[in-house]
């Protein structure tokens, strides 16, 4: 994955972040929603959502409940991505002396 650094900085790390806990839990997210976990306004959220669409990371779509709120989630490549990211933590907080059980759980299934 080249040049992806940006993406992994406050708070579009948090949106990914919250789009990959959700698609982990079987929920669906709205962009209101990850507007929400960024703790951004929605006008800078959906900067930070072109941003992750244009590179194939997330894709928005018309809510499956409610057709008046977009949802969002990972692309196969957006959870590789995070994926890739969170194997990376592990590693390093194994280097520094972290056992698999200190994990938190969402560390523990990458």
């Amino acid at each position: 994955m080249a040049a992806a650094g940006d993406l992994f900085a406050d708070p579009i790390w948090d949106m990914m972040l919250d789009l990959y806990i959700a698609s982990q839990r079987g929920q669906l997210t709205t962009v209101t929603n990850a507007c929400v976990a960024a703790d951004v306004p929605q006008t800078t959220g959906l900067r930070y959502i072109e941003k992750l669409t244009s590179r194939g990371l997330a894709v928005r779509y018309s809510h499956l409940k409610d057709k008046r709120m977009l949802g969002l989630e990972l692309t196969p490549e957006g959870k590789a991505a995070m994926e890739d990211m969170l194997r990376e933590l592990v590693r390093l907080l194994g280097e520094a002396g972290y056992r698999h059980e200190m994990m938190p759980p969402l560390l523990k299934a990458v």
